[in-house]
C-alpha cells in the first residue's frame, strides 16, 4: 500500500471577542496579568471609580489664602469647631507661628513665637481648639484668641514634657508622647484643662497615636493596638485587665495615617495599609499594591499622612524620603485601589465643612501653601515664576502723588495665569484699595495695556502694617506667552488724591530674578532700575496627566498567537484622548505597545510619535472601532491618556476581536 502524505489543512478563519466593561475592581499593581481579577486595572495615575462606576480624571487643586512663605513645609492644618455656635476657622501652622483663615481668604498671623519646623498636632473640646508640637507650651484657641497651657501635661511642663499629640475623648483632653516619657498618656479631669498627678497610664512602647473610637480610646505604638474603655485606674502601669491589647501586631508607624472613616480606623503599619474595628486588624493593602509599597521606603512611612473625603481613604506617602509626592486612594464601600495621584506634595491632610459640603484640603510639602483637593477644574494650580525673599527696601506706592511700582517676569512655558501675589504692607494714611494689572513690555517699562482684559483684579483695603502676602484671583483666566515679558503693576484704586501709603517689599542690596527687574512710575513717567526686584508669585494652570490601563487579557493557549483585528472602545470626552493598544508576545505585563496607523482624517488617528491614537470627543459617549493591521499577540492591553487642562473623560470599556490561526495535521 502505498505510503499516504498529510498536507496541512488551514482552518478557516473564526472572529472571537471579549469585552470589558464592568471595571470595577481597582488598581493591582501585580506584573502578572494571572493575577489580577477580570474587572482590574493594571496602571493608571490621577484617575478614580466615580459613584457611576466608571473610570474618570481625579479633580484639579487650587490654593486657598495667600502664600505664607518659602522656606519649610505647612507644618500643621486643622479646622477649629465650637459646637456650641457652629463656629468654624481653619488653622495652619507655618514656620514659627499659627495662623487662621477665619473668612476671606487671607490667613491671618497669630504671633505665637513657635519653635522653627516642628510638626503640629490638634485636637477640638470644650468648644476650644488645643494644640501641640512636642515641644512648644501646649496651647488652646477659644475662636478669638491663643492660650498657652504651661503646666500641661505636667505641672511646670518643659521643652520634654509636652506630647506628639492630642485628642478629645469622653469630655478629657489626651496627650501622648512627651520626650521624656514616650510611653505615657495623659488624660485631663473630666470637663477640664487640670491633669491630676496620677492622671496618665504606660503602655509598653512609645505611643504613635490615640484615636478615640464609639465608646473606646485606641492606643497605637509601633507594634500594638491597646483598647480602653474607662479610666476608673490612675497612674497605671500597663495592666491588660484595664488597657486591653487587641490580638495583633499590626500597630501604626505614622502618627497622621491614622484616620477613622466609618466602622473602621484606617492607618499605617509596617505591613502596609491596615483597619482596625476596635477588636482585630487586618491588612488591606494586601497583594493588589505591594508593589507600590515596596517602592516605598519603610524608613519614610513615619512622614506619611492621610485625609478622608466621601468614602474614601487618602493616603500621602514619600517615595523619595523628603515629601510626600504620591497619594494612594482607597474606597472603603467598595473595597477598591485607585492609582497614584501625583502633580501635588501633602505634607499634612483637613477635612472642613464648607457652605455645608465636605471639602479636603492639603498642607504644601516644601512651600507654604494649602490647596483644595476635587476641584471642577481639571489642572493643578502651581506657582510658575516667583522672587519670595531678600525684601530690604520699602517700595512706596502713594495715592496723592500717583506712585506705582511694577516688576517684570517671564514664564518659562505658554500658561493660563489664575493669580498673583505681592508682599506689601500699609505705610500710613487712610486705608483705601488697591489695583493690580499685568501689562505688556514698552521698551523695558510697562506698556499701560493690558496683557489680556481680564489681567486686572483688585487687592482691597488692609491695615497689616507687617509684610503680609495679597493676592488676586483672576475671575477668567488667561494666556501668557513663553519668554515674553510681562510687567506685574500695582497702584491705587483711586489715585492723585487722599493719603493712603502703602508699601510693596523688594530686593535692593543683591536681587537674583533672572527674567525680570524692577520699574517705578512718578510725574507721569516709567522709571527702569534693574538692580532691584519687588517680592511677588505668579500662579498658572498645570496639567494632570491621566490615564488607566487595562489588565492584560490573554488571547488563548500560550502556543498560539493572535491576530488583532479590531478594538472597540467606549467612553465620553472632552477635547482630544490618546489611545494605545498594547500587544505582547510573552506571557508577562510587560507593555509592547504597537502604533496604529490610521489615515488621516478619521475618527481615530495614529502615528509613531509620543503616543498613538487619539479619539476625538465632544462629552457626548463615542463608540469607535480601531483597525489594528491584525497585530500579532498573546496578551494584550488598553491605554487610554490625556495630559491636557480642562479635557476630562469617563472609560466605560470596550471590545476586542481577534483571530486564530491554527495548522492542523
Amino acid at each position: 500500500m502505498p505510503r499516504q502524505t498529510f498536507l496541512p489543512q488551514v482552518i478557516a478563519q473564526q472572529i472571537e471577542s471579549f469585552s470589558f466593561y464592568n471595571i470595577v475592581g481597582g488598581w493591582n499593581d501585580s506584573a502578572n496579568q494571572s493575577f489580577l481579577r477580570d474587572e482590574e486595572i493594571s496602571d493608571g495615575k490621577n484617575t478614580i471609580l466615580n459613584d457611576d462606576k466608571v473610570w474618570t480624571n481625579r479633580g484639579g487643586t487650587v490654593t486657598s489664602g495667600q502664600f505664607l512663605g518659602d522656606t519649610t513645609e505647612i507644618l500643621g492644618l486643622f479646622e477649629y469647631l465650637k459646637p456650641t455656635t457652629g463656629a468654624r476657622k481653619q488653622i495652619a501652622v507655618y514656620d514659627t507661628d499659627l495662623y487662621v483663615k477665619s473668612s476671606g481668604d487671607e490667613w491671618t498671623a497669630q504671633a505665637q513665637s513657635l519653635t522653627t519646623n516642628k510638626r503640629a498636632e490638634f485636637c477640638n473640646g470644650n468648644d476650644k481648639t488645643y494644640f501641640t508640637n512636642q515641644y512648644d507650651s501646649v496651647r488652646n484657641y477659644d475662636g478669638t484668641s491663643w492660650t498657652a497651657m504651661a503646666n500641661f501635661p505636667v505641672s511646670g511642663a518643659s521643652s520634654s514634657q509636652h506630647g506628639k499629640g492630642l485628642a478629645f475623648y469622653k469630655e478629657r483632653i489626651i496627650d501622648w508622647n512627651t520626650t521624656a516619657i514616650p510611653e505615657r498618656v495623659y488624660y485631663s479631669d473630666a470637663q477640664a484643662e487640670t491633669i491630676g498627678t496620677n492622671n496618665f497610664f504606660d503602655v509598653l512602647e512609645p505611643v504613635e497615636v490615640c484615636v478615640p473610637f464609639y465608646d473606646y480610646l485606641l492606643v497605637f505604638t509601633e507594634n500594638y493596638i491597646y483598647r480602653i474603655g474607662t479610666f476608673i485606674f490612675t497612674g497605671a502601669a500597663f495592666e491588660p485587665n484595664n488597657i486591653q491589647p487587641l490580638p495583633t501586631n499590626l500597630g501604626c508607624i505614622a502618627i497622621r495615617s491614622a484616620k477613622q472613616l466609618g466602622n473602621y480606623v484606617f492607618y499605617l503599619s509596617n505591613k502596609g495599609v491596615c483597619r482596625t474595628d476596635g477588636h482585630s486588624s487586618i491588612v488591606i493593602s494586601d497583594s493588589r499594591i505591594d508593589n507600590f509599597l515596596t517602592s516605598v521606603s519603610k524608613s519614610y512611612y513615619s512622614k506619611a499622612c492621610a485625609g478622608t473625603y466621601k468614602n474614601w481613604y487618602w493616603l500621602a506617602l514619600s517615595t523619595s524620603g523628603t515629601k510626600n509626592d504620591r497619594i494612594v486612594v482607597y474606597d472603603t464601600i467598595r473595597n477598591v485601589w485607585f492609582p497614584p495621584i501625583t502633580g501635588v506634595e501633602v505634607s499634612v491632610f483637613m477635612q472642613a465643612i464648607e457652605s455645608g459640603a465636605e471639602v479636603l484640603y492639603g498642607g504644601d510639602e516644601t512651600l507654604g501653601t494649602v490647596y483644595k483637593f476635587n476641584q471642577s477644574g481639571i489642572y493643578d494650580e502651581v506657582k510658575s515664576t516667583d522672587y519670595v525673599t531678600g525684601q530690604d527696601t520699602d517700595g512706596a506706592i502713594t495715592a496723592s502723588t500717583t506712585v506705582r511700582k511694577a516688576q517684570s517676569f517671564q514664564l518659562s512655558a505658554t500658561s493660563e495665569v489664575t493669580r498673583v501675589g505681592a508682599s506689601l504692607k500699609k505705610a500710613g494714611g487712610t486705608t483705601t484699595g488697591l489695583t493690580v494689572r499685568i501689562e505688556t513690555d514698552s521698551s523695558g517699562v510697562p506698556s499701560g495695556t493690558l496683557a489680556d482684559s481680564n489681567a486686572t483684579g483688585t487687592i482691597s483695603a488692609f491695615t497689616n502694617a507687617s509684610y503680609i502676602w495679597k493676592e488676586v484671583s483672576f475671575s477668567t483666566p488667561f494666556e501668557l506667552s513663553a519668554s515674553t515679558t510681562y510687567w506685574l503693576v500695582i497702584q491705587h484704586t483711586t489715585e492723585g488724591s487722599g493719603t493712603s501709603d502703602y508699601a510693596w517689599g523688594f530686593d535692593g542690596s543683591s536681587p537674583t530674578y533672572s527674567s525680570g527687574s524692577y520699574a517705578s512710575y512718578s510725574s507721569s513717567a516709567w522709571t527702569a532700575d534693574a538692580d532691584k526686584d519687588l517680592l511677588f508669585r505668579v500662579y498658572v494652570k498645570q496639567t494632570i496627566e491621566q490615564y488607566i490601563t487595562t489588565k492584560g487579557y490573554y488571547l488563548g493557549e500560550p502556543q498560539y498567537l493572535k491576530d488583532i483585528k479590531k478594538v472597540f472602545i467606549e467612553l465620553s470626552a472632552l477635547g482630544e484622548w490618546d489611545v494605545e493598544v498594547g500587544v505582547n508576545t510573552d506571557l508577562y505585563d510587560g507593555f509592547r505597545v504597537y502604533f496604529v496607523d490610521m489615515a488621516a482624517n478619521t475618527p481615530v488617528r495614529g502615528s509613531s510619535l509620543t503616543r498613538g491614537n487619539f479619539i476625538r470627543g465632544t462629552q457626548s459617549k463615542i463608540k469607535i472601532f480601531i483597525k489594528t493591521g491584525s497585530l500579532k499577540g498573546r496578551l494584550t492591553k488598553i491605554r487610554i491618556y490625556k495630559n491636557k487642562i480642562d479635557e476630562n473623560f469617563e472609560f466605560y470599556g470596550g471590545e476586542i476581536n481577534f483571530i486564530t490561526r491554527r495548522l492542523l495535521r
